[in-house]
């Protein structure tokens, strides 16, 4: 999978839907790290405040069924060990 080439200071925009390529490769990679440690899919969850940055977030870790990719604080009331949070 080819990494996106863009600027990694600055957001992207779709219309009015925002995004930024580069934080969401640094997620993919940092959770690639994660799942290579102890950490399994199921313990990890990835929060955004972007409707099109999640779009994102979930073509990029595609490959990982268990991780929870969404907009929202509560993820199934399920306890994660590792969360990423980004505001863009």
């Amino acid at each position: 999978m080819s990494e996106p080439s863009v600027d990694p200071t600055q957001d992207t925009c779709i219309g009015d839907l925002v995004q930024n390529p580069a934080e969401a490769t640094l997620v993919r990679q940092v959770t690639e790290v994660l799942l290579q440690s102890d950490v399994t899919e199921s313990q990890i969850g990835v929060i955004s405040l972007y409707r099109q940055q999640i779009k994102l977030l979930s073509y990029l870790l595609h490959d990982h069924k268990e991780i929870e990719i969404l907009m929202q604080i509560v993820i199934k009331d399920v306890i994660r060990n590792a969360l990423f949070l980004w505001f863009g």
